[in-house]
């Protein structure tokens, strides 16, 4: 079974991925910029690679430098295919637009509560929609 959320606005390409959870991250800092290996110690993504997932969190923290760090992120290889968040900041907009980053955001009501780590997530920008597939 596959479950589908509306999402206010998705940008990018389609994207598909594992999920990722974490606690809000400040990409200056609790990301680094070389490998996109999570730093934060007290994220539950902490140690995880962030290449090729969907990362997962309600928002992100930080300051304008961190557009840069994302930017850097995608320009290594090293962004995650997608970031979908509950609510945008123009620093996570900017950076997601620069490195090349799907960005989703204001998922519908009940997509944060299901979701969990290694779930396979479809980003849609035809349809702006984040889909779990195989619930």
């Amino acid at each position: 079974m596959t479950l589908v959320f509306k999402a206010r606005r998705v940008f990018g390409k389609d994207a598909e991925g594992v999920a990722l959870i974490s606690t809000p991250l400040s990409p200056l800092g609790d990301i680094d910029p070389e490998s996109g290996v999570v730093k934060a110690r007290d994220s539950p993504a902490y140690g995880e690679r962030l290449a090729g997932r969907v990362l997962v969190m309600r928002y992100m923290k930080g300051s304008t430098v961190g557009t840069y760090v994302l930017y850097a992120l995608g320009r290594r290889g090293a962004a995650p295919r997608a970031i979908v968040v509950e609510r945008p900041d123009p620093v996570l907009v900017s950076g997601c637009v620069l490195g090349g980053i799907t960005l989703a955001y204001g998922v519908e009501q009940g997509f944060f509560e299901v979701v969990r780590s290694g779930m396979r997530i479809r980003v849609s920008v035809s349809t702006q929609s984040v889909s779990i597939l195989d619930f």
